[in-house]
């Protein structure tokens, strides 16, 4: 398991004062923190760096956040995590998602916030969605399946490293709504109980895609948990964090 205690970061801004800023504020979080001024010199870095997390901003001339995402999460989508910050809000938060960002974050953000949901990521999947979510869960997302793999093969809910994609036709929440999940594998005789959050909406097909929402998972019941953890953990090539189905 890894040290939370001795964590890296690779922090990545072409904004010079602003990224000066974003370090020190990190490094008084008590994160090793290396700096990079473009995507492209962020891949440079992670080369010959081994980091666990890269917070990097979209909108830099030379190499994009994205571009960056999509490089690292190419070659490893488990390692390191990538948190995307940005002040604009002129992309998909379903594309960023798809990418594989294991988070995202408006500029200004409160860095407690970015260093909890940090050493979140890093923790093993029964560990990280171990602890239960106060407030109240305004919708409910139930299905009956024969099993997550053919859920997964024929989209009847598509499942990503962190939350999963559920066609709806209507009565659509909103983003940033919490809810409820259950989940119920007829092969395991297994159901999956849990609660998350709405991040994005597609309120009509869209490209041969079905409407629906993108849910990212906060906590699963203790029963449960183990198995569909082990599953999800064995599907080793998923690269989105949530996918759009």
């Amino acid at each position: 398991m890894i040290d939370l205690t001795n964590v890296k970061i690779l922090a990545v801004d072409d904004e010079v004062d602003l990224l000066d800023i974003i370090t020190r504020g990190f490094k008084a979080l008590d994160f090793e923190v290396l700096k990079a001024y473009s995507g492209n010199e962020a891949w440079k870095i992670l080369q010959t760096e081994q980091v666990d997390t890269v917070i990097t901003d979209v909108r830099m001339e030379d190499g994009t956040g994205l571009e960056l995402l999509e490089k690292i999460k190419k070659r490893n989508p488990n390692k390191p995590k990538v948190f995307i910050i940005s002040g604009y809000a002129d992309f998909s938060l379903e594309e960023i998602y798809a990418k594989g960002a294991d988070g995202l974050f408006n500029k200004p953000f409160e860095g407690k916030t970015v260093s909890s949901a940090i050493r979140k990521s890093l923790l093993p999947l029964d560990q990280c969605w171990a602890v239960p979510q106060v407030g109240e869960k305004h919708f409910l997302f139930e299905k009956t399946i024969k099993s997550f793999d053919l859920a997964q093969t024929i989209n009847i809910i598509s499942f990503g490293r962190g939350g999963f994609f559920f066609p709806l036709a209507q009565d659509f929440p909103k983003e940033g709504d919490s809810c409820e999940f259950k989940f119920c594998a007829e092969d395991l005789l297994l159901t999956v109980r849990g609660h998350g959050k709405v991040r994005w909406v597609r309120r009509q097909k869209e490209n041969e895609r079905q409407s629906g929402v993108g849910v990212e998972i906060k906590y699963i019941d203790p029963i449960g948990r183990g198995e569909f953890c082990n599953w999800l953990e064995s599907k080793k090539n998923l690269l989105s964090y949530i996918p759009r189905g």
